[in-house]
């Protein structure tokens, strides 16, 4: 049911934090470049993440799968191995897309990166050729050098040494017209939760496609009509996730067309979050349910989740290794 799979996601959202992001930094803003195709944007603070010694301490502590890196560094080394890429040339990345387009599996949906970083070109194109056994084709877009890859779909560019785009051939292009100034950047609700949502480890607003609309409107765990409303109703979603130096932050953002719905959903998630506390045998993960919080304003419904590393670290830690 789409209501518990939110309540998960929600939770699965504070554990995650625990393994894949840092403290927050000042942020140098790539959202300028985004092109006005996309609907989705999200930052992700890669460099905080690769040099926090209390993560990395933390990920290599967890029992994990035996098909998934053990540490850390095993983790980059798979990563450099089969694509080339140091991940410690970067800083943080802007990730961007259609939300639409991006529901398949195949290569073909509108996506990108905007890396920020310190980036030697010649030598990273050559990496990835050499690594993936597949050499990236040159050519020329609207006085840009553009290195392609025609069989995986995909595409980058350098903006300098400092700024690396990568990702769908038409979403490389879109970026290097905005980047000349030929198209538009991407502007309205979705770049102003963006901004709103300031200096995060992790951040994002993006649209609802309509087929998830639809799925959030249909998949509830009663038969409430105004519940079914409510929920389909959602258009947009920003999210922002904090690690702090004890506790981490998680807020969620769901914005409506009318009041009435915002607080329609409130009643409708809030009592959705009850049950599954009643049902859960976990008592981590009961506290943790215990500290979300719910509120609405004007046309949107906030919840937020507060929680201290060591028991998110704790409940991490109790969970079976996958």
């Amino acid at each position: 049911m789409i209501a518990r799979k939110l309540i998960t996601g929600l939770v699965a959202v504070a554990l995650v934090l625990t393994t894949i992001t840092g403290c927050g930094s000042s942020q140098t803003s790539s959202i300028n470049l985004v092109p006005k195709a996309a609907n989705l944007v999200a930052n992700v603070q890669i460099g905080n993440i690769l040099n926090d010694q209390e993560l990395i301490t933390l990920y290599n502590g967890i029992s994990k799968g035996a098909d998934k890196p053990q540490t850390v560094q095993a983790a980059l080394d798979e990563v450099t191995q089969k694509t080339g890429i140091n991940l410690h040339d970067f800083t943080q990345g802007l990730i961007f897309g259609d939300t639409s387009s991006m529901q398949t599996d195949t290569a073909d949906g509108y996506f990108g990166i905007i890396a920020q970083g310190t980036f030697n070109e010649k030598q990273f194109v050559q990496n990835i050729g050499d690594k993936t056994g597949k050499p990236l084709a040159v050519s020329t877009y609207n006085g840009s050098q553009v290195y392609s890859n025609s069989a995986d779909k995909y595409s980058l560019v350098f903006f300098g040494d400092r700024t690396l785009v990568f990702g769908s051939d038409q979403a490389v292009k879109d970026c290097i017209d905005v980047q000349k100034g030929t198209k538009q950047p991407l502007s309205g609700l979705i770049v102003d939760k963006y901004n709103q949502l300031g200096t995060t480890s992790i951040k994002a607003a993006f649209a609802i496609p309509a087929q998830a609309k639809q799925a959030l409107g249909t998949d509830v765990p009663d038969n409430s009509k105004v519940s079914v409303q409510a929920l389909s109703k959602i258009d947009m979603v920003g999210l922002a996730i904090n690690k702090g130096t004890l506790d981490v932050t998680v807020s969620l953002a769901l914005h409506f067309p009318d009041a009435t719905s915002a607080t329609d959903a409130k009643d409708t998630l809030s009592g959705a979050v009850n049950i599954y506390k009643g049902m859960v045998t976990n008592q981590g993960i009961k506290n943790l349910l215990g500290e979300i919080q719910f509120s609405t304003s004007d046309l949107w419904l906030n919840i937020s989740l507060q929680s201290t590393l060591a028991d998110l670290q704790s409940l991490a830690q109790s969970m079976p290794a996958k």
